[in-house]
């Protein structure tokens, strides 16, 4: 019996290498590779919250936040001597709207006086493990040497994308968020 593989496999990386996103080849086990990898089980963290969300708003919110992340994984995988690099960052405005809607999160949230333990529904539970996760993508990324690390915006963006996982967490008890 002839086997075949499915299309989506190359057999590029049998050899325990992948290409990076603007070119060049790296072992699977390289700094930009884990870090890369840290930000999709990020987004697919995300999607199980956004599978049991119940608010409009937050839902695309999150959706919002994943089509981040693509940008965010190719700024992570790039090849800093590429040219091109520069067109696969992820932008300031992105970290603005981070900032902006956890203020208003924020803002419509009672004051935290004790510590909020991930569990109270499944939605605040999956907010909280994207959290967690993006924490652990951002320690990843500062893990990549220079000078490929990601870019000092996408640093940034995990470090408010973490804050405002916090409050979305925080923030499934209320109906109008």
């Amino acid at each position: 019996m002839k086997r075949t593989r499915p299309t989506i496999s190359t057999g590029t990386g049998d050899s325990g290498q992948t290409s990076l996103f603007c070119g060049g080849r790296v072992s699977k086990t390289d700094p930009q590779v884990a870090a890369t990898g840290d930000c999709d089980e990020l987004s697919t963290a995300l999607g199980l919250a956004k599978a049991h969300c119940t608010h409009p708003a937050r839902k695309e919110h999150i959706k919002a936040i994943q089509l981040d992340l693509i940008t965010l994984m190719a700024d992570i995988s790039l090849n800093r001597y590429s040219e091109e690099s520069q067109d696969f960052c992820i932008k300031p405005d992105r970290i603005e709207w981070l900032e902006s809607l956890g203020k208003c999160i924020e803002d419509a949230l009672p004051p935290l006086k004790d510590w909020d333990l991930p569990g109270a529904d499944l939605e605040s539970a999956a907010l909280h493990m994207a959290r967690t996760i993006c924490r652990r993508c951002e320690r990843s990324c500062l893990l990549v040497p220079e000078p490929h690390r990601a870019s000092q915006t996408a640093l940034l963006y995990l470090n408010r994308l973490s804050d405002l996982l916090f409050l979305l967490a925080r923030s499934t008890s209320l109906p109008q968020l």
